[in-house]
C-alpha cells in the first residue's frame, strides 16, 4: 500500500514561521520608524532654514530683523469679508512671524494684518477661533510646524513649532548685576512695539512696562554670522501669531496695556540666562530646564507660568534641535553643549553682551 502524501504544515512548522515573521517584522519596524522620522527632522531643518532666509531678506530691506512684537495696524470697520457682525476697532498687534509672512510667499495673509481694512477678529461662530480671532487670518502652514511636533495637534489655528532668539531679560540677572537686556550684543529679535503707536491710545504701556528695544542690524553680528542663531525649534512655543490669549479685550482701544511684553517674549523666543557652570562672574551654574530640551516637554506649555524657564530650544527630534544661523544656513544643536556654547550661540557680539564670561571664543567643533 502506497504511503499517502502530506500535505500542509505542521503545527510546530507554523510556529516557526509565525516566529521568523515577528522577527523580520521586529526588524522592519524601528528601521521604517527611523526612515520616516529622518524624513521628517529634513523637513524641520528646511523649515527653519527658510524662515532664516526670510529674516535675512527681510534685514536687507528694511536695515534691521523684525521686533518679537510689533504694530501692523488699526483696524475701524468695513472689513469685506465680514458679512454679519462687524467686530470693534482694534490695534493689528503681532509677532516676527508676520513680519517674515511676504517673504514667506504668502501676502495675501500678510496684508489681512497690514491693511487696515481687514479685521483681526471675529464674532461669527463660522469664522471665530478659540481665542477670538478671524481664523482666516491666522491659518496653518507648513513652513511653522514641524512635522516631529506632536504638541502642535492641541492648537487649532497658528500652529508654530519655531521661535526667535529674543536674547536674554531682566529677571535673568542677579540684582547684584548691572545689564541691558535689550542690547544689540545680547539678541536679535526685540520688542518693536508700543501701545502709543496706535490711533486714539495714548498714556498707556504694557503690563509689564517693557519699552522697546533697539534696532538689531546685520552690521551688529560682529561674532561669526554662521555661529549666530535666528531662530530654533521649541515644542512649548505659542501659534506664531500670538500676544495675547484674550483679543477681544487686549486689542481694543483701552485694552492694550492687558498685554505683557515679556509674555510675548518668552512665549515667541528663545533666551538665555546669566549662568555659567564654572562660576564666571558670581554666576551660579544654569539649571537643567533652561537648557536644551530641559524640563518636561511632553506636559508643560507656554501658558502654565514660569515662561521663560520654557524659552529654549527643544525638540522632539532624539539627542537636539534644529537652530537657523545669521549665515543663511541651519544646524542640528546637541542637548549636551555647554551652556557658554548656547549663549555664544545667542549673542551677536560676545564680548559686548553680557553673559558671565565675555571672553569665550566659539570653535565650530563646539557645535
Amino acid at each position: 500500500m502506497a504511503q499517502r502524501q502530506r500535505l500542509g504544515f505542521t503545527l510546530v512548522e507554523l510556529l516557526v514561521v509565525i516566529a521568523i515573521i515577528g522577527i523580520l517584522m521586529g526588524l522592519l519596524v524601528p528601521a521604517v520608524q527611523r526612515a520616516r522620522e529622518t524624513a521628517r527632522k529634513t523637513q524641520c531643518a528646511n523649515n527653519i532654514r527658510n524662515l532664516g532666509l526670510a529674516a535675512i531678506q527681510y534685514e536687507m530691506r528694511k536695515g534691521k530683523f523684525p521686533g518679537y512684537m510689533q504694530h501692523y495696524g488699526d483696524y475701524a470697520s468695513g472689513d469685506p469679508l465680514i458679512t454679519d457682525v462687524t467686530p470693534g476697532a482694534h490695534s493689528k498687534f503681532g509677532t516676527w512671524a508676520v513680519a517674515l509672512l511676504a517673504d514667506l510667499d504668502n501676502q495675501p495673509v500678510y496684508e489681512f494684518w497690514t491693511v487696515n481694512k481687514y479685521s483681526l477678529l471675529s464674532t461669527d461662530s463660522a469664522h471665530s477661533s478659540p481665542d477670538g480671532y478671524d481664523s482666516r487670518k491666522i491659518p496653518n502652514m507648513e513652513i511653522f510646524q514641524c512635522p516631529s511636533d506632536i504638541a502642535n495637534s492641541n492648537e487649532e489655528y497658528g500652529k508654530n513649532s519655531y521661535v526667535s532668539n529674543n536674547g536674554t531679560f531682566a529677571a535673568a540677572f542677579p540684582t547684584s548685576v548691572a545689564a541691558t537686556p535689550e542690547s544689540p550684543a545680547n539678541g536679535i529679535f526685540n520688542l518693536n512695539a508700543q501701545p502709543t503707536d496706535t490711533a486714539g491710545v495714548s498714556g498707556v504701556t504694557w503690563s509689564d512696562g517693557l519699552a522697546n528695544g533697539p534696532k538689531v542690524r546685520m552690521e551688529n553680528i560682529r561674532d561669526s554670522k554662521a555661529q549666530t542663531m535666528l531662530f530654533s525649534e521649541n515644542v512649548q512655543a505659542r501659534q506664531w501669531y500670538w500676544v495675547t490669549s484674550d483679543p477681544g479685550t487686549n486689542l481694543v482701544a483701552g485694552g492694550l496695556n492687558g498685554i505683557s511684553a515679556g509674555a510675548v517674549e518668552a512665549s515667541t523666543g528663545s533666551l538665555w540666562w546669566y549662568a555659567d557652570s564654572q562660576g564666571a562672574g558670581g554666576a551660579t551654574a544654569p539649571s537643567d530646564v533652561v537648557k536644551i530640551n530641559g524640563g518636561d516637554i511632553y506636559t508643560e506649555t507656554l501658558a502654565s507660568g514660569a515662561l521663560q524657564l520654557r524659552a529654549r530650544p527643544s525638540s522632539f527630534h532624539t539627542g537636539g534641535a534644529n537652530a537657523a544661523f545669521a549665515d543663511g544656513g541651519m544646524r542640528f544643536i546637541n542637548d549636551e553643549i555647554d551652556y557658554r556654547v548656547y549663549q555664544a550661540m545667542m549673542t551677536p557680539y560676545g564680548k559686548g553682551s553680557d553673559v558671565p564670561f565675555k571672553e569665550y571664543v566659539l570653535s565650530d567643533e563646539d557645535m
